[in-house]
């Protein structure tokens, strides 16, 4: 008798059928979540990267979109500010 998940036994087919099971929900999981509302920080990644490639667009200008539309605290748009910049940002040499 194989074990399978939690420890519980299986026999024949029962094992199958409860693996296509599991992988069923496995797979309407991953497309609720594909379909489910954008995060703050994709929004905000979004913002970031059609604000940074205009001229003269400050952080400060940055921090308060993220404020306005994003609905983030001025320290929550600091912070997700410094984030999306570290990984937007080049690497050093």
């Amino acid at each position: 008798m194989a074990l399978h998940r939690e420890g519980q036994a299986r026999e024949g087919n029962e094992g199958s059928n409860a693996d296509a099971e599991w992988s069923r929900m496995v797979a309407a999981k991953r497309d609720a979540e594909a379909k489910a509302a954008p995060t703050k920080m994709m929004v905000a990644v979004e913002i970031y990267k059609r604000m940074v490639a205009v001229k003269g667009i400050t952080r400060k200008d940055i921090i308060q979109k993220f404020i306005d539309e994003v609905k983030l605290t001025k320290a929550g748009a600091s912070t997700y500010y410094q984030l999306i910049k570290a990984k937007q940002a080049p690497p050093k040499k």
